[in-house]
């Protein structure tokens, strides 16, 4: 009889899970490195980040998606209060009209859900912001990244600023502000507020079955 599955060997895969037997989303992998109930909305996360990030990993194919296994450590703890949700709700939504600019408009079915959304009908005309929006995000941030791998790394690095805001280790571990998100002309690739993309340093290595882990 196999042993159930840990964080050390669970494979990241699309959906959300009942259990770690099924696999896992990189935001339930978080809920396991927490050691709270196994849940791809746990509460150590920020729901607009937690919300980019499934997405992103459900809209990834399988060899992306096995890269993420580090930020499952990168956003932990970062639930923080409804002003700092806001304001990264208003950055992944930031993120997702400036990728519709670049012509992408594919259809896409959020989790939870069986209707398939098409980008400009969610946006149309809505003040408001939701979770929805930014899961919205993450997944036009994904088809992207199908297209040019190159986009995976420009996706973390905004993850990355989504984490920065509100961090009260942001001096220690980012290195250059950012609290918007814009894309240069062409196509070439996002840039935040400053020129420099806020990145960490690199966390504490976590071996996991896409990356070679036993």
């Amino acid at each position: 009889m196999s042993a159930a599955p840990s964080y050390q060997t669970v494979r990241l895969s699309k959906g959300r899970h009942r259990s770690a037997e099924e696999g896992a989303c990189v935001v339930e992998l978080a809920s396991m490195l927490n050691g709270s109930r196994f849940s791809d909305s746990p509460y150590c996360i920020c729901p607009a980040i937690g919300g980019f990030l499934r997405g992103y990993n459900d809209h990834l194919d399988d060899e992306l998606r096995q890269g993420l296994y580090g930020y499952a450590v990168r956003v932990l703890d970062t639930a923080g209060d409804a002003g700092v949700t806001a304001r990264r709700s208003v950055m992944c939504r930031t993120w997702a009209y400036q990728a519709r600019s670049l012509g992408v408009r594919l259809p896409i079915v959020l989790r939870g859900t069986h209707v398939r959304v098409l980008w400009r009908l969610r946006f149309r005309r809505r003040d408001d912001l939701d979770v929805l929006d930014c899961e919205v995000a993450g997944a036009y941030a994904a088809t992207l990244a199908r297209g040019d791998r190159v986009w995976q790394s420009w996706t973390l690095g905004f993850v990355d600023a989504l984490v920065w805001l509100g961090s009260s280790r942001r001096s220690d571990d980012f290195v250059g502000p950012a609290a918007d998100v814009r894309f240069r002309r062409g196509g070439a690739g996002p840039r935040l507020r400053q020129e420099g993309v806020a990145t960490r340093h690199a966390p504490p290595p976590l071996v996991g079955a896409g990356s070679g882990g036993a």
